[in-house]
């Protein structure tokens, strides 16, 4: 099994209209989505100015309380992720939590080739 392949079930978020119009020629075809930690937040506590973003619900297998943060490691739909939550966050293990994901600080990669297109 290829690496690629863990990622068949996974879900599919909103574009910001920018983004979605560089896509564009993908529309229908299964990418990979990159997002750094800091960029996947507790919704009581999303930084100021995030204006183009997507909810998510996922399961908390993991958390990291460090201090000045909390490492949130969340999975949905066989897909995982780590989101960089703010220290006040009430998120538990084994409970359901909802993320923001900033969408203008993503990644996105061609399935097949792994070449970055945005």
């Amino acid at each position: 099994m290829d690496w690629w392949s863990r990622y068949q079930g996974a879900f599919t978020l909103p574009l910001p209209p920018q983004k979605a119009q560089q896509l564009a020629a993908y529309a229908g075809r299964p990418i990979i989505l990159g997002m750094r930690p800091e960029h996947i937040h507790d919704p009581a506590y999303v930084p100021p100015g995030l204006h183009e973003h997507a909810r998510v619900q996922a399961l908390v297998s993991v958390t990291e309380r460090m201090g000045s943060e909390i490492y949130v490691h969340l999975e949905r739909d066989g897909t995982s992720f780590v989101g960089r939550f703010d220290p006040r966050s009430s998120v538990q293990t084994g409970a359901l939590a909802e993320a923001v994901l900033d969408m203008q600080n993503m990644y996105v990669f061609d399935r097949e080739t792994e070449q970055a297109l945005l």
